[in-house]
């Protein structure tokens, strides 16, 4: 989800900006998750998620100027961005418990990283991971580059580019 909008707003009015686990929390309250959720997602305690959660809570109400709570928080977001996803969005088919990957990978592209690295033990869906969080992007073209243990089987990203125009 894009907050750029309210980041700018608590930075004019604050001259802070939201934490990493600020906005992970946001995103999540908003996608409908506890905070018991968040906590076992990202290996917090649920009291240290409830703690930045009313921090959280205090400087929106402050930069917003109405009381925000975790309960209320969507409604009021939603005046000033009625285009919140909907939580039925949450769920993708055949792709299930990876909501808390998928938002951290939102968390990272929001914060400004231009690469990130999913790694881990073969078989544990990175590939799936990325493809998924790809297509919910909605870019007009993705290009896939496979790694190859031998030179034999390394095709140059140039390659890859040039065949993909040829495609379009």
């Amino acid at each position: 989800m894009d907050f750029s909008w309210l980041e700018q707003l608590i930075v004019n009015k604050t001259g802070d900006k939201l934490n990493w686990l600020q906005t992970v929390i946001l995103e999540q309250v908003l996608q409908g998750d506890t905070y018991g959720e968040i906590s076992e997602a990202y290996g917090y305690t649920e009291g240290h998620i409830k703690d930045i959660g009313s921090q959280l809570w205090q400087l929106l109400s402050q930069v917003l100027e109405q009381r925000i709570n975790k309960k209320n928080c969507r409604a009021i977001l939603e005046q000033y961005q009625p285009s919140l996803p909907q939580l039925s969005a949450k769920k993708i088919p055949n792709f299930i418990g990876r909501e808390p990957a998928m938002l951290h990978l939102n968390t990272l592209i929001n914060q400004g990283s231009k690469v990130i690295v999913i790694q881990g033990e073969g078989g544990l869906g990175k590939t799936t991971l990325a493809q998924q969080y790809l297509k919910t992007q909605k870019f007009e073209m993705v290009l896939e580059l496979l790694m190859a243990k031998e030179r034999r089987y390394i095709t140059s990203a140039e390659q890859v580019v040039e065949e993909q125009g040829k495609l379009i």
